[in-house]
């Protein structure tokens, strides 16, 4: 049986890539005993739909943009991340 924690890694792999069948079964029978796991699996689903949701939103929308200064922040913020 699957631990607690190989399940949160197949909950959000769920969410990238296809479970293979053991994968899924595994993660099923697992799911079906531990409600903290489920609970889990739950919000993540949520999770992933509601940022579906805005990103959808947020392209329809075209009047939002960025200001070239908060632009630059991200830019630095993730060139700091990468050293």
């Amino acid at each position: 049986m699957l631990s607690c924690k190989q399940a949160s890694f197949l909950i959000t792999q769920s969410l990238m890539r296809k479970l293979t069948f053991t994968e899924r079964i595994s993660l099923r029978v697992h799911t079906l005993i531990c409600k903290i796991c489920s609970r889990f699996q739950q919000q993540m689903i949520d999770l992933h739909a509601s940022l579906k949701h805005i990103r959808q939103q947020f392209e329809k929308d075209t009047s939002i943009q960025l200001s070239d200064e908060a632009r630059s922040r991200i830019q630095q913020s993730l060139l700091k991340s990468t050293d």
